[in-house]
């Protein structure tokens, strides 16, 4: 006796696939699988990833290139000052001089510091003028140096004014010149080398 053999339709084949079969201008199949269902729906979280890896990147060069203006900006400041001060410091040296009064002596506090404000006057030509610029020398000065500033120049006291002759309305108590100039120098050349340093490590 012959054992039956029972037919598979070839549709129920077809069914139990785990690839969906599809006909293809009416004849060929095209396969399409779960994988690559899978992988096409991934690819925007991937893009998105992407894009917010590089928006970061971008984020922290642009941090970076205005950290290294700032620093050169500020050392070329610095520098340029204490150049300043001491094209001052070298000019006032020469100036003529004449006498003068004080009219202003007291210690001015603010939120930020305590400063001492030296206030005098005196005439070139027959005209008045008033300037409380003591020196140039650049730096503020300590609390015993603001203190011993008031003590030298007391309200009423006859001091010697030196002026400059192309513009009489700038003068200076004190025309000696001192090394102040160099610690702006000193700081603003270490800030600019920070900064350019800068440009070298992050190319």
């Amino acid at each position: 006796m012959l054992a039956h053999k029972q037919m598979i339709p070839p549709g129920a084949l077809m069914s139990s696939c785990p690839r969906h079969l599809s006909g293809a201008n009416g004849g060929g199949l095209t396969i399409r699988s779960s994988r690559a269902r899978f992988a096409v729906s991934d690819q925007p979280s991937r893009i998105a990833r992407a894009g917010l890896t590089q928006a970061l990147g971008g984020t922290h060069s642009s941090m970076r290139s205005e950290m290294t203006i700032f620093l050169c900006a500020l050392g070329l400041a610095l520098v340029g000052f204490s150049a300043w001060i001491r094209y001052m410091q070298r000019k006032a040296s020469s100036w003529p001089f004449v006498n003068g009064l004080i009219v202003e002596s007291e210690l001015r506090h603010t939120i930020d510091e305590t400063s001492a404000h030296i206030a005098y006057e005196y005439s070139i030509t027959g005209r008045r003028h008033k300037s409380s610029q003591v020196s140039y020398s650049g730096m503020s000065k300590a609390s015993s140096e603001r203190e011993a500033l008031i003590s030298r120049y007391p309200v009423g006291a006859e001091v010697t004014v030196y002026y400059d002759p192309t513009d009489p309305s700038q003068a200076v108590l004190e025309n000696k010149q001192s090394n102040t100039w160099h610690i702006p120098l000193a700081i603003g050349l270490v800030v600019l080398a920070g900064g350019l340093l800068t440009v070298v490590v992050n190319g």
